[in-house]
């Protein structure tokens, strides 16, 4: 009996260990954030970024660094989308009335480069 309760004990604890990093990588919407340490060297995280904000119907430019931490700037550099939205969110409580629109280029470590946003109003629309 305590044989088995120690069997089931191994195969719950091994079953643990190995269904909580595939739930991060199976139901994760940004696929941006890579925070696992098994990560650490992919070429996602290597990806370079840029958030480039604008308020009003005028699209006047916000300089990112008068308004957010620098860790938020890290973080948007690599492309996490959950972050670029949360500023958004923020510049929207800010500004309320004006549309707040973001583009977001991140170049790939092959040079490709991608382009997210930018037409619609992030006020408006629940993420990037």
């Amino acid at each position: 009996m305590r044989k088995t309760a120690a069997l089931v004990f191994v195969h719950l604890f091994l079953a643990c260990q190995l269904a909580l990093p595939v739930s991060y990588y199976a139901c994760r919407s940004d696929k941006n954030d890579e925070r696992f340490a098994w990560r650490m060297f992919s070429p996602v995280r290597m990806r370079d970024c840029r958030a480039g904000f604008s308020i009003g119907e005028k699209r006047r430019s916000v300089q990112l660094g008068s308004v957010f931490h620098e860790a938020w700037l890290a973080l948007a550099r690599r492309g996490r989308r959950g972050v670029v939205t949360a500023m958004a969110r923020e510049l929207c409580s800010r500004n309320p009335g004006d549309a707040v629109r973001v583009v977001l280029i991140c170049t790939d470590i092959d040079g490709t480069r991608k382009q997210h946003g930018g037409s619609w109003n992030l006020c408006e629309v629940d993420e990037l």
